[in-house]
């Protein structure tokens, strides 16, 4: 589901891969719950893509309608490949591509950074908003797109990235988000061969 909300007062400055927490203004809707912003920056209207995984998100699903009041309180978090090296590679799982789709959105065309995008899903049919990365990512030559397909074999491990990347991993900064145990498991691995703790960054929301 993608709510799309146009600011009362004034867009809300943020950083790509930041987050907030956003508060629909309706009955069994105004607990106010954590998502990232997947819109740029520059962009007019705030984004965020949510993935049914309870109640609240299914009802949004369900019950949102054009014109309803909502509350954002942000931006927060850290999550920012800006502030890293010139070589970078951003992991994905399944909706962990979001802080993701904000960054390439609001990837410079003359961006000097080497990025490697790796989106892990089941299947290519799951992978949110891949029409739109690709059109992205073409017109970005330091950029390259990677679909790792778990039902095909291709697991977000670093074994399989070492293969897809045909890089050296010290050499990179890591943006990893997804679900807990994919990250554990790459943090892990990272750090097995090499790649400095300072240079493994994490989103810290919890992905059933």
């Amino acid at each position: 589901t993608e709510i799309i909300l146009r600011p009362k007062h004034g867009p809300m400055p943020h950083r790509a891969g930041q987050f907030a927490f956003v508060e629909i203004q309706e009955k069994a809707l105004n607990e106010p719950h954590p998502f990232t912003i997947s819109s740029a920056p520059s962009d007019e209207n705030l984004k965020f893509t949510m993935k049914v995984l309870g109640d609240w998100t299914r009802k949004v699903r369900e019950d949102v309608r054009p014109g309803m009041d909502v509350i954002v309180r942000g931006p927060y978090g850290r999550f920012c490949p800006d502030d890293a090296g010139d070589k970078q590679v951003w992991l994905a799982g399944g909706i962990g591509i979001t802080p993701f789709l904000s960054q390439v959105r609001d990837f410079d065309l003359n961006e000097s950074r080497e990025v490697y995008l790796v989106y892990g899903v089941r299947e290519k049919d799951e992978a949110l908003f891949l029409d739109e990365l690709r059109a992205e990512i073409e017109k970005r030559p330091n950029m390259k797109l990677i679909i790792l397909e778990s039902n095909s074999g291709e697991f977000a491990r670093v074994e399989v990235m070492k293969e897809k990347l045909g890089v050296r991993l010290i050499d990179f900064d890591f943006f990893l988000c997804g679900p807990s145990a994919m990250v554990k498991g790459v943090k892990k691995d990272l750090k097995a061969e090499g790649v400095a703790k300072s240079k493994i960054h994490t989103e810290a929301f919890e992905f059933r």
